[in-house]
Formats: C-alpha cells, sequence, structure tokens
C-alpha cells in the first residue's frame, strides 16, 4: 500500500490547470464584456455630440438660406435700387440677341452655314 499512495499525486494538477483556465476565459470574457460596453457608451455619447452639430448647421442652413431669400426678393431689391445701392443700366436692343426657335430640321447631311449677319437691325 505505501508504493501505491507514493505514486498517486496529492494534489490533482489536473483538475486545478482546467479550473485555472477556465477561469482566466471567464474572466477575459467579462472584461471584454466591460470594455464594449463602455465603448457602447462613449461612442453613443460621441454620436448625440454629432447629431447635436448636425441638428445646429441644419437650422444655420435654413437660417442662411431664408436670408438669402429675403435679401434677394423683389421689394428688397427694389428698396436697394431706389436707395442707390444697386445700379441698373438700360440695356440697348444691340446688346440683346433674338433667338428664333422655329429652325428648319435639314433632311440627311446637309451642312448649313452659321453667320450672325443681317441680325443687327
Amino acid at each position: 500500500m505505501s508504493n501505491r499512495r507514493r505514486h498517486t499525486n496529492s494534489v490533482p494538477a489536473s483538475k486545478l490547470v482546467i479550473l485555472f483556465f477556465a477561469a482566466i476565459v471567464i474572466g477575459s470574457v467579462a472584461l471584454s464584456y466591460v470594455y464594449y460596453k463602455h465603448q457602447t457608451f462613449r461612442t453613443g455619447g460621441e454620436i448625440k455630440q454629432l447629431e447635436r452639430e448636425i441638428a445646429a448647421l441644419k437650422n444655420q442652413s435654413e437660417v442662411m438660406y431664408s436670408r438669402i431669400t429675403s435679401m434677394t426678393s423683389h421689394p428688397e431689391l427694389e428698396r436697394k435700387r431706389r436707395d442707390g445701392i444697386i445700379q441698373l443700366e438700360e440695356l440697348a436692343m444691340v446688346n440683346i440677341v433674338k433667338l428664333n426657335n422655329a429652325t428648319p430640321v435639314l433632311e440627311g447631311d446637309d451642312i448649313r452655314v452659321v453667320s450672325n449677319l443681317g441680325m443687327n437691325p
């Protein structure tokens, strides 16, 4: 009996190694869970901040669009013309180009001569 006792381990090393690795796996899973949860909250805060910035930029864009619309409205432009801020000059008939919508459609591959002669009154 004493021979048998000498060859058996008094401490079950295989069970301890298995428990040790199981504890390492469970601990690493728990730490990764906490890390990813923290990362989720942090990126959620960044997303909220970016959404607020986008909303502020949209509001600023709407304000600028309304200012542009009000500054280019007909009554505002008329007021600026009366006050002398905008100076308008009358267009001479020489500077006006008249377009003829009724252009003849040519059949085939005919070549047309294009000239500006005769357009001035």
